[in-house]
């Protein structure tokens, strides 16, 4: 039996091998088939592994890799979807319907969706279902196309999956007051409140009827604590409520309160330390009552701008600018002014981002690092291995766990996906490079961009017509469809 384990162990490596051979073989049979679709089709993204969109006169379609096509080029946009296998199509009018991957009509288009009834979850499916609206009155449909809330609500219905729950709101026409609704995943009315707050990560949600407010055990489905004037939700699965003027924590966890008797709502942060108002002044403490160190508002001031730091250290501001202390106040990051944009995922560092600026430092506060992007920053950037920053007139690529320039320079860098970039020489050739700087594809770009399934486009200016540029295709293996005429 130990031999037959050795013999499978050593044969592992080989058949990993084997599948990357595999997949790289059916990449590039992949990319063959697309070059011969551009020459008849305007090709704008690839939908699915065989699936391709396409524009025709300022209008989208669907066709397959092997040229059939799947929907007519007759819709405004095409959108893939997350939490189904469907496809979003867009009319000109603003409407919206659902296809599959084979072009059949699921949804009709004929709902309000997304951006034109302003709701953020355009494209997500929740549990399998999604919120439409017709008239600008709202409900939830299935991915058969079944309503399962009716469309008569005034605002987006929410889907809860995590608490089986179903979230509708609306305004009684005649005095203008605000109801909400919640509803199990059959669209059964369970309760109807006067406002809400969202469960926590334990299922405790807040509802207020008249002045008054409750917790409900969405699990449970029942009332666990309430007749408070006031609740806010906090990190932790906390709850700050209040009464008769003073505030206290309850423990949804423990199920019982933990800290009594403040003046101010009470701010949870990490490492069991939470904020607190007494005498006008804030001050830290701990689970048990007692001060790590009092008066606050010495080191940063307005705890309502309070950051909890996964490192440990505490974010706010001091007039216009922004830092950090630790819990005995002492400055840890350097006030300035700057974006409040800090990412403590790396261990050992905190990186800071503002507009063009990239600070590293470490856990104590000692700089690392002091970099100029090449590219404007905002928080999408988070957790990048690598930021393109300026260097002597040229760009690298900044390792931002080392905290290192790889030896590479560029003239231009702009990301192409989250694992690739665009560079350009001196000489102003481009590249798709991977985030160690390998070269995955240098030719005569005009330009090379990600259109989905790994798969990226590139432009070459067409030797009979320098006017005209012609689209090649690349993967990530190297393949690509250029052949150099």
């Amino acid at each position: 039996m130990n031999r037959l384990f050795s013999l499978l162990f050593l044969f592992l490596p080989l058949l990993s091998i084997s599948q990357q051979s595999a997949d790289v073989k059916q990449s590039a049979k992949r990319l063959k088939a697309l070059q011969r679709l551009s020459t008849q089709y305007n090709i704008q993204s690839i939908i699915g592994p065989d699936v391709v969109e396409f524009e025709k006169d300022d209008h989208y379609g669907l066709v397959s890799l092997d040229g059939k096509v799947i929907l007519p080029a007759k819709y405004y946009m095409i959108w893939k979807t997350y939490g189904s296998n469907l496809l979003m199509l867009w009319s000109e009018e603003g409407l919206a319907g659902f296809a599959d991957h084979s072009g059949h009509i699921v949804i009709p288009v004929e709902y309000e969706i997304g951006e034109f009834i302003g709701n953020e979850q355009t494209i997500t499916f929740s549990n399998g279902m999604h919120c439409v609206a017709r008239n600008e009155k709202y409900g939830v449909i299935d991915t058969t196309g079944h309503l399962v809330v009716p469309l008569k609500y005034n605002e987006p219905v929410s889907v809860d999956v995590k608490n089986s729950l179903l979230y509708a709101s609306g305004y009684n026409e005649g005095t203008d007051d605000w109801y909400y609704i919640v509803m199990n995943l059959d669209g059964d009315t369970l309760m109807t409140t006067d406002d809400i707050h969202y469960p926590n990560a334990e299922g405790i949600m807040a509802v207020r009827k008249g002045e008054v407010w409750n917790l409900y055990d969405t699990k449970k489905r029942e009332f666990i604590k309430g007749d408070y004037d006031d609740v806010t939700m906090r990190d932790g699965g906390f709850i700050s409520v209040q009464s008769n003027g003073q505030w206290s924590l309850y423990d949804t966890k423990k199920r019982e309160y933990v800290l009594k008797g403040y003046e101010e709502y009470i701010i949870v942060h990490n490492d069991g330390l939470f904020s607190v108002k007494e005498n006008g002044h804030w001050s830290l403490i701990d689970a048990t009552g007692q001060k790590v160190y009092s008066d606050i508002t010495k080191y940063i001031d307005d705890t309502v701008l309070f950051y909890p730091g996964a490192s440990g250290l505490i974010w706010g501001w001091r007039g216009d600018a922004f830092g950090a202390v630790d819990t005995q106040g002492r400055t840890i990051i350097p006030f300035k002014e700057r974006h409040e944009l800090f990412d403590e995922s790396i261990p050992d560092r905190i990186v800071m981002l503002d507009d063009f600026m990239i600070e590293i430092y470490d856990i104590k506060g000692t700089p690392l690092g002091n970099y100029e992007s090449s590219i404007y920053l905002w928080q999408d950037y988070y957790n990048m291995e690598r930021l393109p920053v300026n260097v002597d007139g040229k760009v690298a690529l900044l390792d931002i766990k080392e905290c290192k320039l790889l030896p590479f320079r560029y003239k231009e860098a702009y990301y192409v996906d989250d694992d690739h970039f665009c560079v350009t020489f001196d000489d102003d050739t481009k590249a798709l490079i991977d985030n160690q700087g390998n070269i995955i594809l240098k030719a005569p770009c005009e330009w090379i961009g990600y259109i989905g399934e790994g798969v990226y486009e590139f432009t070459v200016k067409s030797k009979s017509d320098p006017e005209k540029e012609v689209s090649y295709y690349a993967d990530k293996y190297g393949n690509n469809t250029y052949k150099g005429k």
